[in-house]
């Protein structure tokens, strides 16, 4: 799953989050630490009232104390518990079906979430609410590969603009191909919450994920050292978070320092179990017996969460798929899959990476074409794979132009970065 498919599914976690603790409880725990136990206790809290006096509106507590957990670990078993409850709850009203359809969406789950806030839309009164509802239902139009698909979010008018609506909006030009635009409105989102002085776990966490995104942006266009530097800085603001931790071993590995790379990703496949990670660790272990249990285990892994929410876990799967010898076949086999639910420009990148591995270069030079022309959608990662394909297919002119304009992409935004650092 391409990296900045977390840009658009973490928005809510920091509007929503009950958590407020202002510094650890115990001697070197660490930020990440200590929201997750805060909200675990809120979990344990909820359940507790629940059993004393079982209500529908205690159940959707619970629910929403669980996804909220859930959005910060990750943890598919914590998803489960959230529906379960929210099953439980039976509530027609529009929180109740705002929530849900918000929970569907985070799962990939988008037909049933656009059913569901549809009809939020329909009773939700407050002004705020009504504008998450239009941007999520813009994003599903995004997902559906649908042209156009700001139109469905239509402005909303007196209210002042939120740190998330920056980030959105960041989120969107960066795929674009708008470095210098994105990068401006995540320091507008930054400097809505600088008005905030508060130093609760919510607003440190808030800052460092916008720090994040700013380093994801840096990633992807191959300034490695930068990436690292915003890397650095979101964690010194909000220690201890896997997903920031995640990147630093990524980048570390690509500025050559492949043991600092393989301690952090050690460090986040300890503490969240993800099968995402065991696939980046295999690939830089020395010892062929740890490589080999780790992608056995991975892939058991992925399985489990396939067999959970396989609309969220699918994508995920494909790239380890991709990346593990001898399970090319599965991974296009499943990318198919995951591109009938979701035909938008990422998935069919992804879809066109899993031809490629396949040998089908004319398959993957076409699906690369067809979302150039489409427009809308301009990263490196694309002109990178437009590259290799036409390179496969022996189509060296076409290779050397898309090269070139990668090329162009990575030195646009150079120079803006440039600019913004004088």
């Amino acid at each position: 799953m391409p990296r900045w498919i977390f840009l658009g599914l973490w928005l809510a976690l920091g509007a929503c989050s009950t958590a407020s603790k202002t510094v650890a409880d115990q001697a070197g725990e660490s930020d990440y630490q200590s929201e997750v136990g805060l909200l675990k206790h809120n979990v344990q809290m909820a359940l507790s009232d629940y059993v004393a006096k079982p209500s529908s509106r205690g159940a959707f507590e619970i629910a929403y104390q669980y996804f909220t957990l859930a959005s910060l670990t990750g943890d598919f078993d914590d998803y489960k518990e959230a529906e379960f409850f929210l099953k439980a709850t039976k509530r027609p009203d529009a929180d109740y079906l705002f929530s849900y359809g918000y929970f569907d969406y985070k799962l990939h789950r988008f037909q049933s979430a656009e059913h569901k806030l549809n009809a939020a839309a329909k009773q939700a009164r407050d002004p705020h609410v009504k504008s998450h509802i239009h941007f999520l239902l813009a994003d599903l139009c995004f997902q559906s590969g649908k042209p156009n698909c700001g139109k469905a979010a239509p402005k909303v008018k007196a209210r002042k603009l939120s740190w998330q609506d920056n980030a959105r909006e960041a989120n969107r030009a960066f795929q674009r191909g708008e470095f210098h635009r994105a990068d401006q409105l995540y320091a507008e989102a930054d400097s809505v919450l600088a008005k905030d002085d508060g130093k609760n776990l919510s607003q440190k966490r808030n800052r460092a994920w916008l720090e994040l995104q700013r380093g994801i942006m840096e990633l992807e266009y191959e300034r490695y050292t930068a990436a690292l530097a915003y890397f650095q800085r979101a964690d010194s603001i909000y220690s201890g978070y896997w997903l920031i931790e995640e990147h630093m071993a990524e980048t570390l590995n690509l500025l050559g320092q492949k043991n600092e790379a393989i301690a952090h990703y050690r460090k986040v496949v300890k503490d969240t179990r993800n099968p995402e990670y065991y696939s980046a660790l295999a690939e830089l272990v020395e010892s062929p017996q740890e490589r080999q249990d780790l992608w056995r285990e991975g892939d058991q892994k992925f399985r489990e969460r396939m067999a959970l929410f396989p609309e969220a876990a699918s994508g995920h799967y494909v790239d380890f798929l991709l990346q593990r010898k001898g399970s090319e076949k599965d991974a296009l086999e499943l990318a198919l899959a995951d591109f009938r639910r979701r035909p938008n420009p990422q998935i069919k990148l992804s879809l066109a990476k899993a031809y490629r591995a396949n040998a089908e270069c004319k398959t993957a030079l076409r699906l690369v074409q067809e979302i150039l022309v489409q427009g809308g959608f301009r990263v490196p990662d694309l002109y990178s794979t437009a590259q290799a394909a036409a390179h496969e297919c022996n189509e060296k002119p076409l290779a050397a132009k898309f090269r070139a304009e990668k090329d162009a992409l990575l030195a646009q935004a150079a120079v803006k970065s440039a600019l913004r650092n004088r």
